[in-house]
């Protein structure tokens, strides 16, 4: 008869055993983990283009500057960090100052520094230990931001923490979460939520301030209230296209050195007197392509939905869109003529000149979006840049305007084109405007 002990014995030390070894084993895996050293970068980062990632574990002791394209920060940078014409995503740590010029920015990490942004959107998620400030773009903030936030020309929207004060030029300053400074705001409105907390003042020159039940504020102060009906017509355009004040755009030139010792008399003479030869040609051609560039990707950023609506017209539905341009030209000429003779009707030219000169703009942001990002395909560059597709397809329509014939014809078939498919989606509000109406 075997002995019960015995066999539990056995049964027990193959157990003990069993775990001993994958005791040993978890331990080799985590020591190998554990000895798994991160990469530190010791020197600045610069790239001309193209993307930059800074992987997980990695740490930078000095800047990251990049032009033409998109900053993904998952490790840890010791320095700023810079972008031209490109988009900034921070999941990590930027122990220092972020700038983006032409470019959004969204911080799910932590920035310790300031936060800086001309022509793009900033949204915050992680925190942001100084100032946030957007010359040009809308503003969100669902983490904290310790400092002032100054919003620009775009609208912001707080659902998180501000430990300073919020100024903004723009329509709505939307407030649903805490600020403890205070809120200037000189014509707009000001929206509070129910959870809103506003420890200071709440400053209003031109406007309204709506707040919900719940909402809290240290005083409310509004020297000329509107109504929001008011309000919408100071800030609105034509067919609800919204247009800033033309001191604020210039503000955002002076700001951002985009004018640098500029003379005025010394370019005047320029102008005037001109320039003769290919070399001069060229100049001009040169110079028309950075200024349609600067236009084109201030359009984007002011009116980004009406020029997607606008392309996808000119996708879904080119030929309506071509033929809406064409007629566009051939009436315009002699209801010019007409109004013309009518000497009354002499301002109404000024008014159809200036709508045709808006539809165009439009359309040809819209076209350059659309060729740009079909070169870039082509050539295996993708890109979800909207800046890249503008710039490759301002390059594009320029540098073929340079061809004897062929590039005047392509011009104005450009021409054509923007103009209607601005027209076939009324100026990029709505796309089911794209028929032209029968004849009754």
């Amino acid at each position: 008869m075997k002995n019960n002990n015995s066999v539990g014995f056995k049964v027990g030390g193959k157990v003990v055993a069993a775990l001993a070894i994958a005791l040993a084993l978890l331990l080799c895996v985590g020591a190998g983990v554990w000895a798994t050293e991160e990469t530190v970068i010791d020197e600045d980062i610069y790239k001309p283009m193209g993307d930059v990632e800074v992987k997980e574990g990695t740490v930078i002791n000095g800047d990251v500057s990049l032009n033409m394209g998109s900053i993904d920060v998952h490790g840890i940078i010791n320095g700023n960090v810079k972008a031209n014409m490109g988009s900034i995503s921070v999941y990590g740590d930027v122990n220092g100052d972020l700038h983006a010029d032409m470019g959004s920015v969204e911080i799910l990490g932590d920035v310790t520094g300031d936060v800086s942004a001309r022509l793009g959107s900033v949204k915050v998620d992680g925190s942001v230990g100084g100032n946030l400030k957007n010359s040009l773009g809308t503003t969100e903030v669902t983490g904290a931001v310790a400092g002032d936030i100054n919003g620009g020309l775009g609208d912001v929207q707080i659902d998180g923490e501000v430990g300073g004060d919020i100024s903004s030029e723009g329509k709505i300053v939307a407030i649903n979460g805490t600020v403890e400074g205070d809120v200037n705001l000189p014509k707009g409105m000001v929206e509070l939520g129910p959870a809103a907390v506003v420890e200071g003042i709440i400053m209003v020159g031109e406007g309204m301030v709506d707040k919900s039940d719940g909402a809290q504020t240290g005083g409310i102060e509004i020297e000329n209230e509107l109504s929001r009906a008011e309000i919408d017509d100071l800030f609105s355009g034509f067919w609800g296209i919204q247009f800033p004040g033309v001191s604020g755009v210039l503000n955002i030139f002076e700001e951002g050195h985009f004018i640098r010792d500029l003379d005025l008399e010394d370019l005047s003479t320029f102008v005037q007197i001109g320039i003769i030869g290919w070399f001069g040609h060229l100049l001009q051609g040169l110079l028309t392509m950075i200024i349609l560039f600067a236009l084109s990707v201030l359009i984007y950023v002011l009116f980004p939905r009406q020029v997607g609506k606008v392309e996808e017209a000119i996708k879904t539905n080119t030929g309506m869109a071509f033929l809406w341009g064409f007629l566009a030209f051939i009436v315009a000429i002699p209801l010019m003529i007409l109004l013309a003779i009518t000497i009354i009707g002499i301002p109404l030219i000024l008014v159809l000149i200036l709508l045709l000169a808006v539809a165009w703009i439009l359309g040809y942001v819209g076209i350059t979006i659309m060729l740009g990002g079909w070169v870039l395909e082509s050539a295996k560059m993708t890109s979800d840049n909207p800046m890249l597709n503008i710039l490759v397809g301002v390059a594009l329509l320029g540098f073929v305007s340079f061809v004897p014939v062929i590039g005047s014809l392509v011009s104005l078939a450009v021409a054509i084109m923007a103009v209607g498919a601005s027209l076939s989606s009324r100026f990029g509000t709505n796309l089911n405007f794209s028929r032209i109406p029968s004849a009754k």
